[in-house]
């Protein structure tokens, strides 16, 4: 009845965790945690907002990332304490760390002397992750005697807090030589680590997923993307352009370039820009896809195999997009459609199709489990 209680009023369970004695002490590592990564928060939104993002879906993941923290808050305010739970933290703090230091190593050897040059910088970027240890330190120590009385392994906090002091480390090289990724995908762990912290290792492994999700939100490097995006366009210009040919297109095509021809002339040409590559909805419909296999009930199996058939439904979705688009580009001209109000409202269409498509492919998975529940 109690749970009940709490899923009908979310206001009244917010005002009892409010009142929680350790509320205000994650309120004050959370501030800290914001400050600490503030640069970031600036770059991931820059990163979001560009003309040719594949990420422009980022500003969602932390909202989503949070839903599905508060699905979980049952178990997560009495998490079963299981000895996997305490080693899966043990195994992968250490390596955590040990990944954090190498990468940092690197850096050093490849920065040295731009690192030296700006020992001040350091210090004072430095001193700033200090306060956040030592402040995440205090509270495991305050609250030393009620995890010696819980089923935890202690090994899991101190493995954690190294962890944080490694990843932590990381993100100050990155952050000194502007380094976006390689301090953005510290943030997850260093989230990983902060919960292991405050809530022990139990809440860490319901907390897991979750906070893994905060990955989607991560931008890889420039240069990654626009290479894979090279390679999707030629592929979605290849099949678009000889779909469209047998349905009677008069175009021709090379690389990522349609050409549109008249007696033997080409009048027009339409080129499929790394936009249209298709690494965007991809990248997008993987996240909703696994989103969406989180927040329902299903088999394991079943869910696994609809993130799975996210990929083709993303790739088949804008191969058709292509396809309008080549058909209305002959039909009337380019400058009326690529580029236009045409391009974006198609595509917006294809995305609520192709989101279409996903709820149907879920139907159609659990349309024998609930046929035989009705029966």
């Amino acid at each position: 009845m109690a749970a009940r209680n709490r899923k009908a009023d979310p206001l009244g369970f917010l005002a009892g965790l409010m009142r929680s004695p350790d509320f205000w002490k994650v309120v004050a590592v959370g501030a800290l945690f914001v400050v600490a990564y503030w640069w970031i928060w600036e770059w991931l939104s820059s990163r979001y907002d560009e003309p040719e993002s594949f990420y422009s879906h980022g500003y969602l993941i932390p909202f989503a990332a949070a839903y599905l923290l508060w699905v979980r808050r049952d178990r997560l305010a009495s998490p079963a304490p299981t000895s996997w739970a305490a080693a899966f933290t043990n195994a992968v703090s250490p390596v955590a760390l040990g990944l954090g230091g190498l990468a940092g190593v690197l850096l050093l050897k490849a920065k040295a002397p731009e690192i030296l040059a700006e020992l001040p910088w350091l210090y004072a970027g430095g001193a700033l992750g200090a306060v956040f240890v030592i402040c995440t330190v205090c509270l495991v120590v305050a609250r030393r005697r009620r995890l010696a009385s819980s089923d935890y392994d202690p090994a899991a906090y101190w493995l954690a807090t190294l962890a944080l002091v490694g990843w932590l480390s990381l993100h100050l090289l990155g952050a000194r030589f502007l380094v976006g990724v390689v301090s953005g995908v510290t943030l997850p762990f260093v989230a990983f680590a902060l919960v292991t912290l405050l809530f022990g290792p139990a809440r860490q492994a319901e907390a897991f997923f979750p906070l893994a999700y905060l990955f989607f939100a991560i931008p890889l490097p420039q240069d990654t993307m626009q290479r894979i995006a090279f390679y999707m366009k030629l592929f979605a210009a290849n099949v678009s352009s000889k779909i469209s040919i047998a349905l009677g297109a008069p175009i021709e095509h090379e690389a990522s370039i349609i050409y549109f021809v008249s007696g033997g002339q080409v009048f027009d040409r339409m080129e499929v820009g790394a936009p249209c590559s298709g690494l965007s909805s991809l990248i997008s419909m993987l996240a909703l896809s696994i989103f969406f296999a989180c927040i329902v009930h299903g088999k394991p199996w079943k869910r696994m195999l609809l993130v799975a058939l996210s990929v083709p439904i993303a790739l088949a979705s804008n191969i058709v997009r292509l396809i309008v688009v080549t058909f209305a580009t002959w039909m009337w001209t380019s400058k009326k459609v690529v580029g236009g109000w045409f391009h974006d409202v198609e595509g917006y269409i294809v995305w609520v199709v192709a989101v279409a498509l996903l709820i149907l492919v879920w139907g159609i998975l659990t349309w024998s489990e609930k046929s035989r529940h009705a029966a």
